[in-house]
């Protein structure tokens, strides 16, 4: 029974920090687009920041939401980011700004992008815009300046990343030109299929008009028939066409 325990606790122990990491339930979206638990920001900012987030909603497309949480521990900042974005964003332009006042490895903001947006941006590009807009967003003064400066900053990274063409994978872009060229090819085929068949349907057509003639041609000739005249005299007697009819006298 004692080892059994110790099976028990030694599992435990390799299971709690997969279970610290799991992702969790975040709840249903707020009604505004700031999530602040903590009361961290002051109202009047609250009110700022959200008035401006639904403003570029609606009017841009983009879908930012700022989420102040406490400390997470040691937990990914893009882990819980992806938590929240999976269940309050839109799936084409968004953005979760979050920020953990008091973390001791750090409080952030941090700016997690998503939707069907990133997939234009190659992963290195993205990568190097994040960093050069945190570091943008450090040199502000304060922590709550911080925050706002970084949804600021979401909105405008989306709304630029939804004028970037789309960025093809490189598999999928190669499997695409392959399927483009093998069509070009087919319609290559048809149109000399169709060419060649012309070319041979021609002489037939000629042919075949030819033979027509050529058989006409050769058909025997037929006379109209002329008109017989009662004659008098055996056949072929000669006679001039002269009848006359043989009757009893009168005595």
């Amino acid at each position: 029974m004692k080892a059994v325990r110790i099976l028990a606790f030694i599992l435990f122990g390799f299971l709690l920090p997969a279970l610290a990491t799991a992702s969790q339930p975040v709840g249903k979206r707020p009604k505004i687009p700031v999530f602040d638990t903590l009361g961290f920001l002051p109202n009047s900012m609250t009110e700022e920041i959200s008035e401006s987030l639904l403003e570029a909603r609606k009017s841009d497309g983009v879908d930012v939401i700022v989420v102040i949480i406490p400390d997470f521990g040691e937990t990914s900042p893009q882990s819980i980011a992806k938590d929240y974005a999976d269940s309050w964003t839109d799936r084409n332009a968004s953005a979760i700004v979050l920020y953990s006042p008091g973390r001791e490895l750090g409080p952030g903001p941090w700016i997690y992008p998503s939707g069907n947006v990133v997939n234009r941006l190659n992963p290195a590009m993205l990568t190097s815009l994040l960093e050069e807009t945190r570091q943008h967003i450090a040199q502000e003064p304060t922590e709550q300046e911080k925050i706002q400066a970084a949804a600021n900053a979401s909105v405008t990274l989306l709304k630029n990343w939804k004028k970037t063409p789309v960025r093809i994978p490189v598999p999928q872009k190669r499997t695409f030109l392959e399927s483009l060229q093998k069509y070009h090819i087919n319609v290559l085929h048809l149109e000399i299929a169709g060419l060649v068949g012309i070319a041979l349907f021609i002489p037939l057509l000629l042919g075949f008009i030819w033979l027509l003639l050529l058989v006409r041609r050769r058909r025997p000739k037929y006379f109209p028939s002329s008109r017989t005249y009662p004659r008098l005299g055996a056949p072929y007697a000669g006679g001039n066409y002269i009848a006359t009819h043989l009757s009893s006298g009168k005595h």
